[in-house]
């Protein structure tokens, strides 16, 4: 995660779930063709995230996220 989200997770002005839930979401909506791919790999840029593998995304060296 970038320093300002984890920042905001240490002050619990978001948690880490909320933040795989918009990631869920936005898969989803790549998924369903609403959104491009492109604009998915964006957003995991910009929060820092880090997919290993198609549908595992890594948030932190110790935590990793599966979608389904």
């Amino acid at each position: 995660m970038t320093e300002q989200l984890k920042e905001l997770v240490h002050t619990e002005q978001i948690s880490e779930p909320e933040v795989m839930d918009v990631v869920l979401g936005y898969n989803k909506l790549v998924k369903l063709g609403i959104l491009d791919q492109g604009d998915f790999t964006n957003l995991l840029y910009c929060l820092g995230i880090v997919e290993i593998e198609e549908g595992v995304f890594s948030i932190n060296e110790n935590e990793t996220y599966h979608l389904s």
